[in-house]
């Protein structure tokens, strides 16, 4: 990792800044750009992520995902979303009756475990972001090593001492 990416602090501010799920017009205004993002539940840092693995902030290089489309993904709660399944093993799972279970086997009732999870996520969770661009260049550097050292951060509990409860590695 550079120099350069090493010394950007963590932006603080720009990750209590919480946004809710259920407001799908601030999810479409996320940048497709580089980043770190966090999930919350009330107070409860949830989880943690980044978004440009692959983005060069010398090059610019677009590379693979950006907050955008890492949130909007979060928020879909598709099986094979990581956070969907956390959620399911320790909150929306374990709220589900047996009679429920029969609906989602049921076409008719147009219920399923992914609507649940995502009614669970519209309900009570929110996110913030923060972008990791290079600032004082011209034209402006985005890097997803920036991200991944936030995300690293924010893992160790720079934020204020909040560990996220479901990614600790």
């Amino acid at each position: 990792m550079s120099e350069q990416v090493s010394k950007l602090p963590l932006p603080k501010k720009q990750l209590k800044n919480k946004k809710p799920f259920s407001d799908t017009r601030k999810l479409l205004k996320i940048p497709e750009r580089p980043g770190v993002y966090a999930i919350w539940k009330n107070e409860d840092l949830l989880y943690v992520g980044m978004a440009g693995r692959g983005w060069d902030y010398q090059t610019s290089k677009r590379g693979n995902g950006n907050l955008r489309s890492r949130l909007q993904n979060h928020a879909k709660a598709r099986r094979n979303n990581i956070l969907a399944y956390y959620l399911i093993e320790n909150y929306v799972g374990r709220k589900i009756s047996k009679n429920q279970w029969e609906e989602f086997k049921d076409p008719s009732k147009n219920k399923t475990l992914q609507s649940e999870v995502q009614k669970y996520i519209n309900t009570y969770l929110s996110y913030s972001y923060a972008v990791s661009e290079i600032k004082g260049k011209n034209p402006r550097r985005y890097s997803g090593g920036v991200a991944a050292e936030w995300e690293k951060q924010l893992i160790a509990g720079v934020l204020d001492g909040i560990q996220p409860e479901f990614n600790i590695k």
